[in-house]
């Protein structure tokens, strides 16, 4: 039996497993992941009431996500009820992951890397898994790509301009031109690594991911900064360890998850939060403890309700769940217990 545990990208916010033979260790219907993840409570602050939504809207919406069932991982899209399941990406010896949408829902973003080694590059192609090609191409590490609001830009890291490679080296933001790689710029020089870049829908603000030189693997807490870089500010505790920012569509909130100790800690649990980009609101939307986890929220584009992945402890599989924004409605959609659903993106029509 294969056992390998791999971290993406140090920050990836989330553990990949690649095993087999294991499967989740309690039900994860749609009632008891309800019971699993508590109805709603609030931390600090207030947040406005969202209406309640139903797992089977979404239009032509689809939620994009990258699954191993292949041996590999591979990026499939489906509707939000977990229908119409199709594999854009399968090929032999790479790895696919960390998705994001285009605005108007026409391409998606993605890092692909060797499956046995770190080096990636940020490719892209169109909804349907047509027009593949790459945008960078260096012998670093560029990974954790997200498109600017008006489709002509990606933000990503990279470890291109560190003294020593990933994962030793640290991790800068960067952003290219959509279309062919060009224009690099870099947006950070900090220590530690800056990862999970993304935009606020007006595109002036860029929430991430930031990991402290903290000598082990911890430290973590979400910023917001200016898109040009400047102005940047932590707007997580450090206690938190939080993770896996995403900004809602109406640009009132981010959401993310705690305790990133899920990959130093096996008992240690995650759970999604929502706080508004200065830092107040903060809402705790899931309850899991005793192992179980919950990472990388997404927000469907009406703001309405969020899409996650779920491990029912740290040898789990994970599966994509979906929920409505004050935490009821929890529902597994694609209920694949001996393979990996994870790092969904919710795309736009």
């Amino acid at each position: 039996m294969r056992r390998l545990i791999l971290l993406l990208a140090l920050l990836g916010a989330t553990l990949i497993f690649a095993s087999s033979g294991k499967v989740l260790a309690e039900s994860t219907t749609p009632d008891t992941a309800n019971e699993r993840l508590k109805s709603t409570a609030e931390h600090t602050d207030t947040q406005q009431d969202v209406p309640v939504a139903s797992v089977a809207e979404g239009g032509n919406e689809r939620i994009a996500f990258s699954n191993d069932a292949t041996g590999d991982h591979d990026v499939y899209t489906m509707r939000p009820d977990g229908s119409d399941l199709k594999n854009l990406t399968n090929s032999p010896g790479v790895d696919d992951y960390h998705v994001h949408v285009s605005p108007d829902g026409s391409q998606i973003v993605f890092e692909r890397a060797p499956t046995a080694g770190f080096e990636a590059d940020i490719w892209v192609m169109n909804a349907d898994g047509s027009g593949l090609h790459k945008i960078t191409n260096h012998p670093a590490n560029d990974r954790h790509p997200s498109w600017h609001p008006d489709g002509e830009r990606i933000v990503f890291m990279s470890d291109r301009d560190a003294a020593s490679p990933w994962p030793i080296g640290d991790m800068d933001l960067y952003v290219v031109n959509a279309a062919d790689g060009s224009g690099l710029i870099r947006l950070t020089n900090a220590s530690g690594d800056e990862a999970r870049p993304k935009y606020s829908p007006s595109g002036t603000k860029i929430s991430y991911t930031k990991r402290r030189d903290t000598g082990d693997l911890s430290g973590f807490s979400i910023h917001v900064m200016d898109a040009d870089g400047r102005n940047d500010r932590q707007i997580t505790p450090d206690a938190m360890e939080a993770a896996g920012n995403d900004w809602s569509p109406d640009g009132n909130r981010i959401a993310f998850h705690d305790n990133f100790c899920i990959i130093r800690q096996p008992t240690c649990s995650s759970n999604i939060w929502v706080v508004k980009s200065n830092g107040k609101g903060m809402k705790q939307l899931t309850f899991d403890s005793g192992g179980a986890y919950n990472l990388e929220p997404t927000w469907s584009p009406d703001s309405r309700r969020l899409a996650f992945e779920h491990g029912a402890d740290n040898l789990s599989m994970t599966d994509i769940y979906v929920m409505n924004t004050d935490g009821t409605g929890v529902t597994n959609v694609t209920e694949t217990p001996t393979v990996h659903d994870f790092l969904a993106d919710w795309g736009a029509d």
